[in-house]
Parts: structure tokens; sequence; C-alpha cells
């Protein structure tokens, strides 16, 4: 995605300059990339919170199990994340509420495999 800005710069009583700049935006960080920065609570309410401005609660807790399911974490994070979860899990406020719904999509991904292969044989 593209995008463009204009700048203006000068002063009253002289000629001004416009600059014109175009650059390409980054793309955004994928789920798995966010789920991997998490370190604090903090950083787990900011990435929910930003990925709930476009979705609703089901389409936002499936894209995570879908994804996870898909794409795997590394063991680094997912001990990270269980530890926010034993410390913030029982919370009744944001932050409870933003690492339980993260820990619980992944326990449903990592389910779901199990129950997978289970079926299978």
């Amino acid at each position: 995605m593209w995008y463009s800005a204009v700048f203006l710069s000068g002063s009253i009583g002289t000629a001004g300059c416009v600059y014109y700049v175009q650059r390409q935006k980054p793309p955004n960080p994928t789920i798995i990339q966010q789920l991997e920065k998490i370190k604090t609570i903090g950083g787990a309410v900011k990435m929910l919170q930003s990925m709930a401005m476009d979705r609703e609660t089901d389409d936002l807790k499936s894209e995570l199990v879908d994804r996870v399911y898909t794409h795997g974490l590394s063991e680094v994070c997912v001990l990270r994340l269980s530890k926010l979860h034993r410390r913030w899990g029982t919370d009744l406020g944001l932050r409870g509420y933003a690492i339980t719904f993260i820990w619980s999509a992944i326990h449903e991904a990592f389910s779901h495999d199990r129950w997978q292969f289970i079926s299978d044989t």
C-alpha cells in the first residue's frame, strides 16, 4: 500500500517550498509476529485492542486459532504467554480478559491438532 504526504516549508514573506513524498507503507505485522513480540501484559492488551478494531470477537478468536494452528509459535513465546496467563489469568479486568482470550485461542489451536491426530488413528 502506498501513501503520500505533502510538506510545506518556509515563512511568511518568503517563497515556500513544497515537498512531495511518496513511500510504501510497511506491511502490518502478522498475528504470529505480534504474538511473538508480547513480553508484558500491556503488550497483550495492546495487541488484542489493535486486532479488535476491525474484527468481531468471534472472528478474532477464529483467526487467532487458525493462524496459531497453521503457523505455530516458538516454545519461548508459549512459555512467556503461559507465565503471563498464570500471573494475570485470574484478574477480572482488561488484563485478565486479554491474556485469557489469547491463551484460550492458543490452547484451542493446540487441542485441535491433538484431536485431529487422535481421530486419524
